[in-house]
């Protein structure tokens, strides 16, 4: 096994790595918003976390941006309109983007039924505990606009304007 640059991996990095870790469906059950869980950043010794999401017809996020959370997103199903930067492309089942912390972006299902996506939080800074508050809040029937800004800001996910956050 080598590191991204083809160097072979500190023997001192390799050993402090998790072991493995397999995390049943049924393990994952419960109510979430937008989606559920994969693998959690505990299942990973921190190193990253993957969650599916099923996007409704037309669901959009306001441009935003992650303070802390680099993410790597690959399409499942359907068709999902992506930006970050200033860039911008149209991705169905099979393509992947990659969003870097700090850089503006927002995502808009163009599909004509629901897309699902597979989002990788590597590593999972904060995002991932402000996505465990949300499928909270959504269970118990809690999950207002406003909550939902309140946390956002809390976990340094920054709405670029905040009035297309209630829609």
């Amino acid at each position: 096994m080598t590191k991204g640059n083809g160097a072979p991996p500190n023997g001192e990095a390799a050993a402090n790595r998790p072991g493995p870790s397999f995390v049943k469906a049924r393990e994952l059950a419960g109510p979430a918003w937008l989606g559920r869980w994969l693998l959690r950043g505990e299942n990973t010794g921190g190193s990253l976390a993957l969650r599916e999401c099923e996007l409704p017809v037309g669901y959009a996020t306001p441009p935003h941006m992650l303070l802390h959370d680099d993410v790597s997103v690959m399409v499942l199903e359907g068709r999902v309109d992506f930006a970050c930067d200033g860039e911008r492309a149209e991705l169905g089942a099979g393509d992947c983007a990659y969003l870097p912390a700090r850089r503006p972006r927002s995502l808009n299902n163009l599909a004509p039924t629901a897309s699902r996506v597979l989002l990788v939080f590597a590593p999972p800074v904060t995002l991932e505990t402000m996505l465990n508050e949300f499928d909270r809040l959504a269970a118990a029937g809690n999950l207002t606009p406003g909550e939902a800004r309140r946390l956002a800001t809390f976990y340094g996910l920054i709405v670029a304007d905040p009035g297309k956050a209630d829609a």
